[in-house]
């Protein structure tokens, strides 16, 4: 049973938050993305703080730190951990930086909605 339990919380690493940062993801039902050859994570906290690797950094230093661990590698995706108060000037900026810095993609992260409405329901 130990080893079930290990071996789930393994295979779920990638679902937890990054240490140390607080940020309280908007809870949104979506799909996860497919067809990346990897990811690399930034957090956005709602006082506009960024950490990457678990290392606070300002918008100056997030272009050479992208660029160091996107070097030699393709078809990446840059997952946005960004408060739900966090400002949308903020989040573009980070978006504009990883473009720059060649990752193409950024995916907003979310927390999975409890209740899913069926395809086709209308939203207010």
């Amino acid at each position: 049973m130990m080893f079930l339990l290990l071996f789930y919380l393994i295979q779920n690493k990638a679902l937890l938050l990054t240490p140390g940062v607080a940020v309280e993801l908007p809870r949104v039902a979506g799909a996860l993305p497919e067809g990346y050859s990897g990811t690399l994570v930034v957090a956005l906290d709602r006082k506009g703080n960024l950490f990457f690797r678990n290392v606070a950094m300002t918008l100056n230093d997030l272009p050479r730190e992208l660029k160091l661990a996107a070097a030699g590698r393709t078809n990446l995706l840059l997952v946005l951990q960004a408060d739900r108060r966090a400002s949308q000037e903020s989040i573009t900026r980070v978006a504009a930086i990883a473009r720059a810095s060649g990752i193409h993609k950024t995916w907003l992260a979310t927390q999975p909605g409890l209740l899913k409405k069926p395809a086709g329901a209308k939203t207010q």
